[in-house]
């Protein structure tokens, strides 16, 4: 009779320790449940994320284009114009001929790198020693021909009189060609279609 109490007390305990083990088991895998919901639910916000950041990105780009676009058309870029002077020409006094001081001359190239017809470049003209030090800066306007797409013309009109008593002239004026270095700073471009370039800086 003993006997068979304690192995009535062996079964109840084997039951509820299966019992016991099965309710862990499913408590368990309510975690590991719930825990994956909140991976799936951190994805799928993650993707949700990443494409809106895709898609700023995007319309972000699409902004820059078209700001880049603009400021092509209505800023001065390097590489618009390419303007070169070729040559310096001096013509001394000469009272006979109705010439009161000493003159420089320039031969400026000019080509248009723009895909319209140029009526006028407005720029500041540096002249610099061999040494690249500025020597003398003077406004210099290029007008008087409209200049075609991908078209070079020569403007042998440019220059100024020299002021005997300013340094900066006389240096011009008695340095050889072969020794000065030109520097030309754009600030305005005209087209004739009427739509004008401006530089950002200005002039310098």
């Amino acid at each position: 009779m003993r006997k068979f109490y304690i192995i009535t007390i062996l079964l109840a305990i084997m039951v509820l320790s299966a019992c016991s083990n099965t309710q862990d088991s499913i408590a368990l895998q309510s975690k590991v449940s719930e825990k994956d919901k909140i991976i799936s639910d951190l994805q799928k916000e993650l993707e949700t994320a990443q494409n809106e950041r895709d898609k700023a990105l995007a319309d972000y780009s699409d902004i820059k284009s078209q700001l880049d676009k603009t400021k092509k058309e209505s800023e001065v870029q390097q590489g618009d114009v390419t303007v070169n002077v070729t040559d310096k020409i001096n013509i001394p006094k000469n009272i006979n001929n109705s010439i009161y001081s000493n003159n420089v001359n320039f031969h400026f190239s000019i080509k248009n790198n723009t895909d319209k017809d140029i009526k006028g470049i407005q720029g500041v003209l540096d002249i610099q020693d061999l040494f690249g030090v500025s020597i003398l800066k003077m406004n210099c306007d290029l007008v008087g021909n409209t200049i075609k797409p991908n078209e070079t013309v020569v403007n042998e009109d440019l220059g100024f009189d020299i002021n005997q008593f300013m340094n900066d002239h006389v240096k011009v004026y008695t340095t050889d060609y072969s020794d000065l270095k030109f520097s030309y700073t754009i600030n305005k471009i005209v087209f004739a279609d009427g739509t004008i370039k401006d530089s950002v800086t200005g002039i310098p």
